[in-house]
């Protein structure tokens, strides 16, 4: 059962975040996850997942915004609450996603390793502790 975590205000929209809690038992740094995901009005705008979030150093994986929202400024105020909310300072993402590299570029996140992980080519993305 999700928990409803509260409102953020994004382009004058309230944003309703509610939140799952699961176990990643594979997570070397902490095993609580939390699977976000936010509503404008009843309609899902977008998710995202942090793990190891029970230590100070949490992993962002599987952030999506709908289509209808992207470029909007919704992403951004999506980022700006994790950020606040979670010691999140390292991502995975897609090599070819390169609006999303340079997204979280301006969180301050910078790339740190070039792997292929299933046949996929992906960058590892570490925070900028400067920033």
């Amino acid at each position: 059962m999700s928990s409803h975590l509260g409102v953020i205000v994004i382009n004058n929209d309230a944003i309703h975040i509610y939140m799952d809690e699961s176990e990643n038992p594979n997570d070397p740094v902490g095993k609580v996850a939390h699977d976000l995901s936010f509503y404008l009005d009843k309609e899902k705008i977008g998710e995202i997942s942090i793990s190891a979030v029970d230590s100070d150093r949490a992993f962002l994986y599987n952030f999506t915004v709908s289509p209808k929202y992207r470029n909007r400024g919704y992403g951004t105020g999506i980022m700006r609450y994790v950020m606040s909310r979670y010691k999140v300072n390292e991502l995975t993402v897609d090599e070819s996603n390169v609006s999303a590299i340079r997204f979280y570029k301006r969180f301050g996140f910078k790339i740190v390793m070039r792997f292929t992980e299933s046949g996929k080519k992906r960058v590892d993305m570490k925070i900028d502790p400067k920033k």
